[in-house]
């Protein structure tokens, strides 16, 4: 709480729209009280709008917890054609996307973007974007 003050002052706001539960990678961490309480304390006291959570890998498994959990109201998921995992990647987000939780695609290039050109980085996105499920990305 006290780091999420600091931010606050620093940027001058009384209220982030959202606030994440990041990197995390199993569904025990997803549902950790500990952060959970201090998520929904900062909501109550309205220094945040929206809970969300952030997952970089085993993101099936992070994605089904944050939809069961009733908690979380947004994902940020890294969310790519290069992963071997995308199909299993895009049910979960169906889910999401039923449960009416929001959804951020980040990593949507594959961690390829130095070497791409201008057409297969616009195949990369088109790609993510063609999800319904997915709301909006983080295109690095």
């Amino acid at each position: 709480m006290s780091r999420l003050d600091t931010s606050l002052k620093r940027l001058g706001l009384d209220y982030v729209d959202i606030l994440y539960h990041h990197n995390v990678g199993k569904k025990e961490f997803a549902l950790y009280e500990p952060a959970m309480r201090a998520l929904e304390k900062a909501k109550k006291e309205g220094k945040v709008r929206h809970m969300g959570i952030t997952t970089h890998g085993n993101e099936p498994e992070v994605i089904h917890a944050a939809v069961d959990s009733k908690f979380y109201e947004v994902v940020q998921v890294a969310y790519n054609h290069r992963q071997k995992h995308h199909a299993k990647i895009r049910e979960a987000l169906a889910k999401a996307g039923s449960a009416g939780l929001g959804v951020v695609a980040m990593k949507t290039l594959g961690g390829g973007e130095k070497n791409m050109g201008k057409t297969e980085a616009r195949a990369a996105l088109k790609w993510v974007l063609q999800d319904p499920n997915v709301h909006t990305i983080i295109a690095g």
